[in-house]
């Protein structure tokens, strides 16, 4: 016996008591191991599916400057009849929705339109806009 001044301490019922402990604590340790593995896996995958919406949104992008992009813009009433104003870029490599404007508070007028038509310009880069398409509406007109 490796601690024979051990031997007179532990009987039968204190052993069954500190296995008990040791079970239970063991138990808990392989539970949280086991948790935190399923949130790492969690995790990964969500990080992975992130990674390749980034890498599809560079690729798009990166074709912007060798062949132009297209500005889209068009106005839209939601479910709640509040006035929007979708704005897209349109390329070879497909059509991405870049941001959407509440008109609920404010006018369409020309000016109105035409702030987020050029911050979205100055955005991307006014040397790879090739055009911008608007409404037929008489105020998107004169924007």
């Amino acid at each position: 016996m490796v601690f024979p001044y051990l031997k007179g301490l532990i009987n039968k019922e204190s052993f069954h008591i500190i296995s008990g402990f040791i079970c239970i604590i063991l138990y808990f340790h392989i539970r949280s191991i086991v948790f935190l593995g399923q949130i790492y896996n969690k995790w990964y995958r969500s990080y992975n599916k992130w990674c390749q919406s980034y890498n599809t949104l560079r690729r798009m992008t990166s074709s912007w400057i060798d062949n132009g992009v297209s500005i889209v813009s068009d106005g839209w009433t939601n479910v709640k009849g509040k006035p929007l104003i979708s704005i897209l870029a349109v390329s070879v490599s497909g059509a991405i929705f870049l941001s959407a404007y509440d008109y609920s508070d404010k006018f369409k007028t020309d000016i109105n339109i035409v702030e987020p038509l050029l911050e979205t310009i100055d955005h991307i880069g006014p040397y790879n806009v090739i055009q911008v398409i608007t409404d037929n509406a008489p105020n998107c007109k004169a924007s």
